[in-house]
Parts: C-alpha cells; structure tokens; sequence
C-alpha cells in the first residue's frame, strides 16, 4: 500500500515533531537473521524483554540519539525509503509505545505522575492475567542465582554440545525400547496411573520433575551469563509447578544458545523420562516400580501435550522462535489474520501491507488456527477431565476455559468490527459478512448431520447355565463334583439332604401302598366302592410324584460344558443349609459369546433413541466386529457387572470402594446385553471395547443436550 493510500499526516504530529528522543542507556537496538528473515530488537536490559521492530520503525529508532529532532528524522526516513517508510500516524505510535515502555527519553520533564500510572497499569495487568487464566497463575518468591551458583557446576559438562549429542543419543535408544514394549507400557497404564493412590504419587513426582526442570533453564542460563532474576509457583490446572524467569536470554544474539536455555526443561524431563523407564523394565511390581512409571508419564506424556508443544507458549513455543527466527510469532500470526481480514474480507482501504517473507507468510498462516484450535482442545480436555473426578469443579472449568478461549477472542473480534478506524467507510459490509458468517456456523451446528456414536466397555459373561444354583432347600450332603474338574452336562456336582422331606416321602410311599391294598378290597365289594378307592390311590401317586420332584432337585447337575468351581471348598460346603434359589458355584466354559456392557445416565437418551449397529473390539486386536444388542438389563443401578468396569481398573464408570472389596458406581449406571457373533468365543470375564453407532445428528443439539444435562447434575448438586 503506497504512502498516499494511507493517512500520511498526524494532528499530533506538532507536538512531537521538535522532540529529540533519545535511547535510554539500558535499551539497545540488534539487528539478527535467521530463517523466518532478518528483523530488529529492542532489547531492555533492565527487564529482560525485547521488542520486535519493523524495518521501518527500526531505522526511525536508529536516529534516536538525543540530538536530531524526531521531525526532521522522519523526513530523511522518507527520503531513503520512499513508500514504505512509516506515516507520521505510524511514527507518532511507534515513539509514543516506546515512551510508554520507559525504552526513549525525549527533552521533557519526566512525569513521576504517569510513571507510577504504568507500573500500576502493568500490575492490574498482572493481576488479570491471573484472573483470566485458570490454567495458570504465577506467584513470585525469591532469587535463586545463589543457589545456581552453588549447583551450577557439578552439571556444566552437561550443558553444552556434549551434554545435548549424550541426551539425543539415549532419547533415541531408550525410546525404540519403549516403543517396542508399548504393550506392556499400555497395560501398566491402565493398572498403574487410574487409582486414588497413584494419582497422588502423580502429584508429588509432577512437583519433583518440574523443579529439575527448571533448574535446567537456570543451569544453563548460566553457562551463557543470562541472569536468572526469579523462582516461583505457577498454578497451572491449580497444581504447583516451578518457574524461573530466564526472559533476559534474548539478549543472546546466537539463537541456538537461546534455544539451549528455552529446552534445557524438556531436555532434563525426557532424560529422566528415559532412565526411569530403562528401571522400570527391570523393577519387581511394587511401589517403587509405581513412582518409576510416574515419572515416565510426566515426564513423557507432559512434555509432548503440554510443555515441549509449539502450539503453547511454553518451551516448545521459544525453541521453535527461537531457531526459526520467528520472535512473538503468536502474537504477530494473530495480526497477520486480523490484517487480511479487514483488508480482503471487509475491504478495509488503509491496512497497511507488512514486509513479510514467503517463510514468514507460511508461519503466520499455520499457526494462528492449528494453535486456537489445540488450545481449546486441550482446555475442553483438561476440564472434563477434572469433571469426570470433580463434577462441579471440572464443569466451571470447562466453561471458563471455553469462555477464554473461544467467546473472548469472539468478543475482541466484534468489538475490532464495531469500533475499529479502518472499518469505519466498509463497516455495513463487515457487519454483513460477520453475521453470513455465523448464520453459517450456526446452520453448520443445527443443520449439518454428522456421525454420531457412543463409546463404553462391557465384560465377557458366562453363558446361561453356567451357575449352579439350588432348586430347592436343604443342607449340602455331599459334593461329589470336584473343584476344578472339567464335568460334562448333566453331571452330578452336590447333592442336598432334607431329613423332613425325606420323612414325608416314606410316608407317602406307604399311603401310597396302603392305598392300592384298599383298592383291591374295595373292587371285591363294588363298583362304587372301587371308584371311590381309585381315586385315593391316584391323589397319593400325585404327591408322591411332587415329594419326588423335589427330591430330584435337591441333585444340583451340570448344565454345560466347562469347570466346576464351587463358592468354597468342597468340605466347608458339607453341611451348610442353603435356601432355594441361593448359588453354589459355576460351572465356567472357557469363552462365551454373551457381553454385557455399562452405559452412563448421560448416554442413556442416545441409546434408548437408536442405535444402528454395534460394533466392538477384542484387547489387543485392532478388527472391528459387530455384535446384535439384545436389550437392556438394569435401569439406574449403582452395582458393577464386573470391577474392570471401574474408572480405577480402566474401564468409563467412576466408582469407590464398598464393602466387601467391591467397587460401586458413583452415579447411575445401566446395562446391556449383547451377543457375539458365532465362531468367535471370547474368554469369560475379559474386557470388550463397544462402539454403539447412532442416527446421524446435528453438533448443536447434542451440545445443547450436553449443556443441560450439565446444569441439571448442578441443581441436582
């Protein structure tokens, strides 16, 4: 855009033109290169931050000596760089920020007054980031250059080229060990990490590791003379993590020291990472065993979402600026997207077009949406997660972090559209644009069908007849099946004894018998007679025939195929007095094709509306199956089919300890049957992963569904 397109004179430019400003003495102006292309820094040696120049502003800046007048400096700007150098709107902002910043001093008293105005500025800014951001607060608390001073150096050979081919070389080995024991690094997940116990350990391990961390920045920091002014506590997801401040390294003009002190924390988590899981392979199961793998998740997991990721402003984030020469890349990939918005999608006449690379013009078109787009997943993620321990908690987290993460960047976007300067001849069509566009979204949300699925576990169950299960009252007389023996149908496995029962049968044996003498009497006698006699022998054969019966079902007998496994052992069974209906054992096949799985109060609605199909997997089998819904089992029940089926055990219901040793739900749980295809037996009492597959459905319905049940769960609260 050429100098006549923009708003080339200031009605501020009088009061300014005849200043001499002048660089305050700890501000210096560097030039650096680097693969993103060439740029300027002021860098602040007071407060250890640097700020970012353009071409133009930073030849303005050069001039700053305290002896040429800022009016006469701007007009030679002009004179060399014709239609690209700055306006005198754009030079009166550039000198006013840096005024602002304390990084010029102009020929005027110094006004104590606004001085203390911008430190209190800065620290309610402080204060509302930390307001603002739930995930994570800082909190000062001391100087730890003495402490680095002491510990420094006992780990400087580590701290350099040495120390970083030493760490690439044992990430490379030790990770193509982890990768080819993955199962079993899969398996310890589930049977380490999900317990209340574990989950502390986690906690104590997290707070150990990220001291180190941190440590790692001051070391190495040090070694490069980079003072290291300040050791805190962030609450990051309000858990106590360790900070320093090394902002004063981008005074380094080498980038890969700076990107040395920005890794340094993801250098000594992957190593640690790496050593505990070499003695973890080797480590008996215990506790110790247990903290080891704690250390591998943090170490591992963490640094791979969170802290070693570009796509947060953490570590990762200053490597990736710092090696590819793309200082505050966030900010300015955001103001990239902001500038092509007012001037190709609302028209805008007076955006300026900046000087920016091809690599530059990649960068910025990238990350501005893949880093909105992780952050809110991972916000989302963070805070239901925390919703599925700490329902109330996890919900206003969730909430909060999708209000900061979505609606305030929206409300800064309507806002930019509503007030902005550029906008004022185009604002009709930005108003259009931007409702088209969330006419567009919305329709998306309540209009567009996507796949719609539920995703649970269930347990392989035994087959019908597998229990054996008494028919009738009595005590156990004998256990003629034996424990862990493979019986056949129709086996005998225990046998009861009745004394009254038995007692009765005698007697009805001889009325029975005295009966039928009666009736041969009786037809001596005559026809009436003997039709009355036949009538008693055939109600004394009827009875007869109901004691038998149940004498027959005091025999408990196999039902199918498989191994008798009695409720004890053989001979505390005897004599023991069961009731009708009551259990004594199993008699268990080896697989079964009969699943029963677990569904939350919250999916209830989509399944009960429909499922299409459903479809399961087998541990450790990546084939995609299906079986046939059979119907649902229990409503509203708070007991497990099985305890693999609790969150602790790695299954999707949260659940606490009963008595008995058993787990009980926390919340209302029901279950389902479904059946297995035929051929494919699985073994009874193992883990099934389902996938019930829905009717197509709209997001926004489903969101909104979400949201209520979330509202009702509070008042229910």
């Amino acid at each position: 855009m050429s100098v006549a397109e923009r708003p080339f004179l200031s009605d501020q430019w009088y009061r300014v033109a005849d200043l001499t400003p002048k660089l305050a003495p700890q501000v210096r102006l560097e030039r650096r290169r680097g693969p993103g292309g060439a740029h300027y820094l002021l860098f602040d040696a007071l407060t250890g931050r640097s700020h970012r120049l353009t071409i133009g502003a930073a030849r303005l800046v050069a001039t700053f000596d305290g002896d040429t007048p800022f009016g006469m400096a701007w007009e030679d700007l002009i004179n060399r760089m014709g239609e690209t150098a700055p306006t005198q709107s754009e030079a009166v902002q550039v000198l006013s920020q840096l005024h602002g910043q304390d990084l010029v001093i102009a020929d005027i008293a110094p006004d104590v007054l606004e001085r203390e105005e911008r430190r209190g500025k800065q620290d309610r800014k402080l204060l509302k980031q930390n307001l603002m951001g739930p995930l994570s607060t800082r909190i000062p608390l001391f100087d730890p250059s003495a402490l680095l001073a002491v510990t420094e150096p006992l780990v400087r050979p580590l701290t350099g080229w040495f120390g970083f081919v030493l760490w690439l070389a044992f990430v490379i080995y030790s990770g193509g060990l982890a990768l080819a024991d993955r199962t079993a690094i899969a398996n310890a997940f589930t049977d380490q990490v999900w317990t209340a116990g574990s989950i502390a350990t986690i906690a104590g391990t997290y707070v150990v590791i990220k001291i180190l961390h941190e440590f790692g920045h001051g070391w190495v920091a040090r070694r490069h003379r980079v003072h290291v002014p300040e050791f805190g506590i962030m609450l990051l997801v309000f858990m106590p993590v360790p900070y320093v401040d090394a902002t004063e390294a981008a005074k380094l003009e080498s980038r890969w020291a700076r990107a040395g002190i920005s890794s340094a924390g993801i250098v000594v988590e992957t190593a640690l990472a790496g050593l505990a899981f070499l003695l973890w392979r080797e480590a008996d199961p215990g506790p110790w065993r247990a903290v080891l793998f704690n250390v591998m998740l943090v170490g591992g997991v963490s640094t791979v979402l969170v802290n070693g990721n570009p796509l947060l402003k953490f570590d990762g984030y200053f490597v990736m600026t710092d090696l590819f020469g793309l200082p505050n890349l966030a900010q300015r990939a955001n103001k990239a997207w902001g500038d092509w918005a007012d001037r190709v999608l609302f028209a805008a006449r007076d955006v300026p077009r900046r000087p920016y690379s091809a690599f530059e013009k990649a960068a910025y078109t990238f990350y501005a949406p893949a880093a909105f787009v992780y952050r809110v997943f991972l916000s989302l993620t963070i805070g239901l997660y925390v919703a599925s321990s700490f329902f109330v908690l996890g919900v206003i987290l969730a909430i909060w972090s999708l209000v900061l993460s979505v609606g305030k960047p929206l409300a800064k976007g309507l806002w930019h559209i509503a007030t902005s300067p550029r906008l004022q001849r185009t604002r009709t069509r930005a108003y259009a644009l931007t409702a088209a566009g969330c006419a567009v979204v919305l329709g998306f949300l309540f209009a567009v069908p996507l796949p719609n699925a539920t995703w649970t576990q269930g347990v392989v169950r035994a087959p019908q007849g597998a229990e054996v299960i008494a028919l009738a009252e009595g005590q156990i007389e004998t256990v003629p099946g034996i424990a862990g023996a493979n019986v056949a149908p129709g086996t005998t496995l225990v046998r009861l004894a009745n004394p009254l029962s038995e007692m009765r049968l005698k007697a009805l044996r001889a009325r029975l018998k005295e009966a039928r003498v009666g009736l041969r009497i009786a037809q001596l006698e005559g026809p009436a007679e003997a039709r009355l006699a036949e009538i008693g022998v055939e109600d004394a054969a009827a009875q007869l025939r109901r004691e038998e019966a149940r004498a027959a079902d005091r025999v408990m007998i196999a039902g199918i195929d498989g191994v008798f496994q009695p409720i004890a052992a053989p001979g505390n069974l005897v004599g023991r007095h069961v009731r009708r209906s009551e259990r004594v054992g199993h008699v268990i096949p080896g697989t079964s094709d009969r699943v029963r799985f677990v569904a939350l109060q919250r999916d209830v609605a989509a399944i009960e509306e429909g499922v299409l199909r459903v479809e399961f997997q087998l541990p450790h089998e990546a084939i995609t199956r299906q079986a046939m819904l059979e119907g649902r089992v229990s409503t509203g029940a708070f007991d497990l089919p099985s305890p693999i089926l609790a969150r602790s055990a790695g299954g999707p219901v949260p659940a606490l300890p009963s008595e008995g040793g058993t787990q009980r739900a926390t919340e209302r749980i029901f279950t389902y049957d479904a059946i297995l295809p035929e051929g494919l037996d699985a073994p009874i009492g193992g883990r099934v992963y389902i996938k019930l597959v829905h009717p197509w459905q709209p997001l926004g319905p489903r969101m909104v569904e979400a949201m209520r049940r979330n509202i009702a769960g509070l008042i229910e609260l």
